[in-house]
């Protein structure tokens, strides 16, 4: 075989491998559970799931029919892509449908999360939470060489000074409770969906999520079945 024939099988080998190894990435953020059984993944109703609005951001309000909870990592790339799939759902519902957003960073796969978690907590203090995780979900890659004030910046967060004291204190109130929460509820990754109550975990596909949406605006469970 030619040395340029050689050459070349090995650079597929290696692209092959590389996407192997992002596939199994992808499978680790979005089914993180080791048991991917229909039993493991099927949903799980937690009762006192309405609690749940004063331990996060809610966007939308309070007295939707339909509240979508996201236990959510700022760097996870899985919940970056599934940011559009949100958004969506709650634009094919305007003033039906409103987002909670509670926080979970992974610390110890995603050594930036927790600072994301406090940063876009801090932004969202001035107003600007919806801008400022956008901005971190778009600089992903970037996390660690970008500052969290010029991440702020760009995220048009006006008060820089009470942003860096925020920022700099205490770790705030908002994102111990999504860890503590995240535990009890015994989470293993994000993102995590509850849908009035019904978790899901690894989020679902928009279809997935449209009719779960609709079957419960139905007085219907996940399953299809009345109450």
């Amino acid at each position: 075989m030619s040395q340029s024939l050689i050459d070349r099988a090995t650079s597929i080998s290696l692209t092959l491998a590389a996407l192997a190894i992002a596939a199994a990435l992808v499978r680790r953020e979005f089914f993180p559970a080791a048991d991917h059984s229909d039993a493991a993944n099927a949903p799980v109703f937690i009762e006192d799931w309405e609690s749940f609005v004063d331990d996060g951001i809610l966007q939308g309000p309070s007295s939707a029919k339909i509240i979508v909870t996201e236990f959510v990592d700022f760097e996870c790339p899985v919940c970056a892509m599934y940011e559009k799939t949100l958004q969506g759902v709650v634009e094919k519902f305007p003033g039906v449908v409103s987002r909670l957003s509670i926080h979970f960073p992974l610390s110890e796969i995603h050594s930036h999360s927790l600072s994301a978690a406090v940063a876009v907590d801090c932004a969202h203090e001035q107003g600007r939470f919806a801008q400022m995780s956008n901005t971190i979900f778009s600089k992903q890659d970037s996390l660690g060489s970008l500052s969290w004030s010029d991440l702020a910046r760009r995220s048009e967060v006006v008060d820089s000074i009470a942003f860096k004291v925020c920022f700099t204190g205490p770790t705030p109130p908002r994102v111990t409770r999504g860890i503590e929460l995240a535990k009890e509820l015994n989470l293993r990754g994000t993102p995590t969906i509850i849908v009035n109550g019904w978790k899901y975990a690894g989020g679902l596909p928009e279809s997935a999520l449209i009719s779960v949406i609709e079957n419960t605006l139905a007085g219907k469970t996940p399953r299809g079945v009345k109450p």
